[in-house]
């Protein structure tokens, strides 16, 4: 994963996750249609750290959102979640609780053209080569959907 992330260049400085959930959930959207352009590509979704901030997350209505499509394993035995459609509405609701909860997480496809990284410190960073992807970000920005943030890690 990480070989791969490093090889894409990043779009822009970083960007803030927004603190209300209306806005995190058009966020989710966001991503959502960015990777849709991907249509002949698996998308991964590797939950990589939870529980940083524990007041912020509850891991009762994620295992329950899990098991409601089918995933019985708890999430530190499989934090990986993988989508082929994004007519699955699991795609948006996995990315939804990630946001709400604070949650880190890379979000890429199996043919390496896009990598979204997402912090539990409120920040989430594109990384992609793909021109299509780029002018769904450039009007993400536009109409405020992706907000820069100055000094977000690169």
């Amino acid at each position: 994963m990480t070989a791969a992330k490093e090889q894409l260049p990043q779009y822009g400085d970083g960007f803030a996750i927004p603190k209300d959930s209306g806005e995190k959930t058009a966020l989710a959207r966001c991503i959502t249609s960015i990777f849709s352009k991907l249509t002949d590509q698996e998308v991964v979704i590797y939950i990589a750290e939870w529980g940083v901030w524990p007041s912020s997350e509850n891991r009762e209505v994620f295992d329950a959102y899990r098991l409601a499509k089918g995933e019985r394993k708890r999430l530190e035995d499989a934090p990986i979640h993988r989508f082929n459609s994004f007519a699955d509405p699991s795609f948006l609701g996995i990315l939804c609780l990630l946001l709400y909860f604070f949650w880190d997480a890379e979000v890429f496809d199996t043919g390496s053209k896009c990598n979204i990284s997402l912090s539990h410190d409120e920040w989430l960073e594109i990384r992609t080569d793909d021109r299509s992807i780029r002018e769904i970000c450039d009007l993400a920005v536009e109409t405020q959907q992706l907000r820069p943030i100055a000094g977000a890690p690169k």
